[in-house]
C-alpha cells in the first residue's frame, strides 16, 4: 500500500472515531469541557485527527514522509510512533498558547487552579510524548541505516570491480637529479658543520671569560 494510501486510512479512520462524540449539551457540560480540553487526544491510545485539522495532518504527514522516507512494515511501525508524538507536541505546543492567554502569563504560576492543574497535565503529556518519539525515532534509524547499509553491500557485489592498473617501473634518476640530490645533502651537512663550529665558539668565548681552564 502506498504511503499516501495509508495516511489517508488513518486520516479517515480518526474522522469517524471523533464523529462519535457528539459532545456536552448543556452549558455546564461545555464548560467543563472546556476546563478538561488539554486532556483530550493527548492520552488516547489512537491517534485524535478531527475533522477540522485533517488538511493540516495531511501536510504534516506527507512532510515526515518526505523527510524520513520509510520502507516497509518495521520502519512503518517506529515512523506511525513518531508521526504520533509529533502531531501530539503539536497540539501541546497550541493547548499550552491558548492557557497562557487565559491565565495572563505563565499558567503555571497562575493563581486560577483549573489552568494551572491543566498546565501540569500540559507538561506531563510534553514529557511523555518527547520521549514515545526519542525513543521511536532512535529505533526507527537504527533499523533504517542498517537497510540502507545493507543495500549498499548488496549494489557493491553486483558492481564489476574495474582493473587496477599496473604500476608503472620507477623512473631511474639522472645524472642532474643525483647531483641536485647530493647538493642538497653537502648543504646539510655544511650547515651542521657550521652549527657545531659556532657552539665550540661560544663555550671557548664563556670559558675565557669565567677564567676556567678549558680541557
Amino acid at each position: 500500500m502506498p504511503e499516501t494510501s495509508t495516511s489517508q486510512v488513518r486520516i479517515d479512520a480518526n474522522r469517524v472515531n471523533s464523529q462519535k462524540s457528539t459532545g456536552p449539551k448543556t452549558e455546564e457540560g461545555k464548560a467543563r469541557v472546556a476546563q478538561n480540553g488539554v486532556k483530550h487526544g493527548l492520552s488516547s491510545a489512537r491517534l485524535i485527527v478531527r475533522p477540522d485539522e485533517k488538511e493540516e495532518f495531511t501536510t504534516f504527514l506527507n512532510e515526515l514522509i518526505q523527510s524520513f522516507q520509510p520502507k516497509g512494515g518495521a520502519e512503518r511501525i517506529f515512523f506511525d510512533q513518531m508521526t504520533d508524538a509529533a502531531w501530539n507536541l503539536r497540539r501541546v505546543a497550541k493547548l499550552e498558547s491558548e492557557l497562557y492567554i487565559r491565565a495572563g502569563g505563565d499558567p503555571l504560576i497562575t493563581e486560577d487552579e483549573a489552568i494551572y492543574r491543566n498546565a501540569m497535565g500540559l507538561l506531563r503529556y510534553k514529557i511523555a510524548h518527547d520521549r514515545i518519539y526519542h525513543k521511536a525515532y532512535k529505533q526507527f534509524t537504527a533499523l533504517q541505516n542498517h537497510r540502507i547499509n545493507r543495500e549498499n553491500a548488496v549494489a557493491q557485489n553486483h558492481e564489476t570491480p574495474a582493473e587496477t592498473p599496473a604500476e608503472a617501473p620507477p623512473t631511474p634518476a639522472t645524472n642532474q637529479t643525483q647531483e641536485a640530490i647530493r647538493a642538497a645533502a653537502q648543504q646539510c651537512m655544511n650547515e651542521v658543520d657550521r652549527e657545531i663550529a659556532a657552539t665550540k665558539d661560544f663555550i671557548g668565548s664563556f670559558l675565557r671569560a669565567a677564567k676556567i681552564p678549558g680541557r
